[in-house]
């Protein structure tokens, strides 16, 4: 524990839970030293900080009790440590920000709860450097710049994005390319969308023969749940896993027969309707024919953390066959995983539309 965090914790045990009890300016020094270990200088100096982050009252600017001492503004709870930590660094740093700027900030330090403040020193330092360098930035991409400007980290930015506000930080951001596992003919009339990858990969050596394009996709920012979003942007590679060249998928999805097959869960389902948002012509393989007839002969596992999906939960669906499924899972309370139909016997239904 650092020397601030132990003179607002004296501060708060004195004071007591209901925040509008005031001390005694006389003594108070000697009691925080007493109970903090702390020498009177080092005391002094954090009551200094405390009265110019407007957190305590009847102190000096000097750190030096002189009237009766208390919380500026009363409550229920002392104000959290992280805040005081968070506030302190704010007035470090106060000859290079504005006061709106600072007091926006101020309000804004939870993200940085769990940081010492010596980091977020290091952060609100970053961020007014890159708040002087940011009409001139060479990159339209906003993880180089994050990992570039601050500790090395790409997505710092994007759990700062209030920050980035307060200080009226601009930061390009050109949407980049993503890309999309393929197997399957370039010629093909039928596409067939997959949730997960191993599935994929599974799937791959039969794609030619079932005359099917497989698409299948996961990590760095693309799913299948976002991929009609940025498919539409036309910022979607392909990525053949076969050698056979896939020129451009866009072109493919507008004159193609398009289906999907994921997980027979609440995630699945969800991620079939957001596809289906972009792709109206979007439909199911006949496979869920067999999932469905399976889940209702007792088939299926729990949601419970033993079978890897503890956090998924209904969610509303805006198309017919969305609204059907998850009405099955939900009453079942279910799911199936589509590996489990991963064997030959199956791909006849798999490929069949």
């Amino acid at each position: 524990m650092d020397e601030e965090e132990q003179v607002f914790k004296a501060l708060a045990s004195f004071i007591g839970d209901d925040g509008v009890k005031t001390l005694q300016p006389s003594i108070l020094i000697k009691r925080i030293t007493d109970k903090t270990g702390l020498v009177r200088t080092d005391v002094q100096r954090e009551l200094m900080k405390l009265v110019r982050s407007n957190i305590i009252k009847g102190v000096d600017k000097s750190g030096y009790p002189v009237k009766k001492v208390g919380w500026v503004s009363p409550s229920t709870q002392p104000i959290p440590e992280y805040k005081i930590r968070w506030r302190t660094v704010i007035e470090k740093f106060k000859n290079n920000v504005s006061s709106e700027e600072a007091n926006e900030l101020s309000k804004i330090g939870l993200p940085l709860k769990e940081l010492s403040i010596d980091e977020m020193s290091d952060i609100l330092s970053a961020l007014i450097k890159l708040k002087k360098r940011s009409p001139t930035l060479n990159t339209q991409d906003r993880y180089l710049t994050s990992a570039q400007s601050i500790l090395g980290s790409s997505k710092v930015l994007d759990n700062l994005s209030k920050m980035l506000i307060a200080l009226n930080i601009t930061i390009p951001d050109e949407l980049p390319d993503y890309y999309a596992l393929t197997a399957g003919p370039n010629t093909s009339e039928n596409v067939l969308f997959i949730e997960n990858p191993r599935v994929f990969s599974y799937l791959a050596p039969f794609s030619r023969q079932a005359d099917t394009l497989l698409i299948s996709c996961y990590g760095y920012g693309l799913t299948l749940a976002n991929f009609g979003e940025y498919i539409k942007r036309n910022k979607i590679i392909a990525c053949p896993t076969d050698g056979e060249q896939q020129s451009n998928i866009s072109k493919q999805l507008l004159t193609s027969n398009c289906f999907y097959w994921g997980d027979l869960d609440y995630e699945g389902v969800a991620i079939y309707d957001q596809l289906k948002k972009h792709l109206p012509i979007l439909a199911l393989s006949n496979i869920y024919t067999e999932m469905i007839h399976d889940l209702k002969n007792k088939k299926g596992h729990s949601y419970h953390p033993l079978y890897g999906k503890p956090k998924q939960k209904a969610k509303p669906c805006e198309s017919h066959e969305g609204k059907l499924l998850m009405g099955i899972c939900e009453h079942y309370d279910k799911a199936l995983d589509q590996e489990a139909y991963c064997s030959k016997g199956y791909l006849s239904l798999i490929f069949s539309y």
